[in-house]
């Protein structure tokens, strides 16, 4: 008997059980697609990740914020992909909201998180030669990298180290695009 492949599997499975599916399970989905060229498919599943992430309740009885940002970022580097439905100012938008939902934090781990969001917007728009708004972006990633408390164990981000895979990142963007 021939089977399903694994993501059409999943995708059937997802369709009869749609309200149990996650948001990661959606973004999987999304990815998926993305990889086999058929980006309005990915599109939609990344769009159904930020709505089943905005349903999502925490534990507290309120909705998660974290899943959400989680949700809009994958959907903005969608969005910065070569694809045809390709859009910077969805991207840009996507990754507003993203940083949004997270900005009146001020513990380590929004400052982390916010500095990684930052860092892959600033990175997207410097690849695709936005090159003044990927700049700007790449000094706010620095800036909540900066505000990490030192280390408390060998897991936690050393704030200098994250800089400078920055900068390490950059210039590798710099020479693909002017090799």
């Amino acid at each position: 008997m021939v089977g399903l492949s694994e993501p059409y599997a999943a995708e059937v499975l997802a369709s009869n059980i749609h309200e149990k599916i996650t948001v990661s399970e959606y973004i999987v989905l999304a990815t998926e697609r993305f990889r086999d060229a058929n980006y309005q498919l990915a599109e939609e599943y990344f769009k159904k990740a930020v709505n089943v992430s905005r349903s999502n309740l925490h534990p507290s009885g309120q909705v998660s914020n974290f899943q959400q940002h989680i949700a809009l970022k994958a959907l903005a580097v969608f969005y910065f992909q070569n694809q045809p439905l390709r859009s910077y100012e969805k991207a840009k938008d996507n990754f507003a909201q993203a940083v949004e939902l997270l900005e009146s934090g001020s513990d380590p781990n929004s400052f982390l998180r916010l500095g990684e969001t930052y860092e892959i917007w600033g990175l997207n728009s410097l690849y695709n030669q936005f090159t003044q708004d990927g700049n700007g972006q790449i000094e706010k990633a620095k800036r909540y990298y900066s505000q990490l408390p030192p280390p408390q164990s060998p897991y936690d981000p050393i704030s200098q180290q994250l800089i400078e895979n920055l900068d390490k990142k950059i210039e590798a963007i710099k020479k693909n695009l002017n090799p």
